[in-house]
């Protein structure tokens, strides 16, 4: 895909991503003219450390692919939490104890928010 998507097109390429490595629970927020940080949060729900490490990696790759900015990353694998920073979208990979507890979901409630299934 070429480069120069805006957020919103980048946010959905990382959900496809997501599915396609099986991801469950992915919801995508729109935090435009919300936050000063980013303009969309995508979080997916992992089972295993290394089913959150392959996601990770496939996710970096097709942000990079897509000609996105330098992604940072923030957590282990197996902490349950990571976190990849592109700019305009944040991912948030987690597993599912560390989902139910911190419901990001929650904390951006006044956000629109799209649930995405395989």
């Amino acid at each position: 895909m070429a480069g120069n998507m805006d957020a919103k097109e980048k946010a959905a390429f990382v959900v496809e991503a997501m599915l396609e490595m099986k991801a469950t629970d992915i919801v995508s927020i729109d935090l435009t003219g919300k936050s000063v940080v980013t303009d969309f949060f995508v979080i997916g729900t992992f089972n295993t450390p290394t089913h959150l490490k392959n996601t990770r990696e496939k996710v970096i790759e097709r942000i990079e692919e897509a000609g996105g900015s330098s992604t940072k990353k923030e957590g282990m694998d197996e902490s349950g939490w990571v976190l990849l920073d592109s700019g305009d979208v944040v991912v948030h990979l987690m597993l599912r104890r560390e989902r139910e507890y911190y419901n990001l979901e929650r904390t951006w409630g006044d956000a629109p928010l799209a649930r995405h299934e395989g």
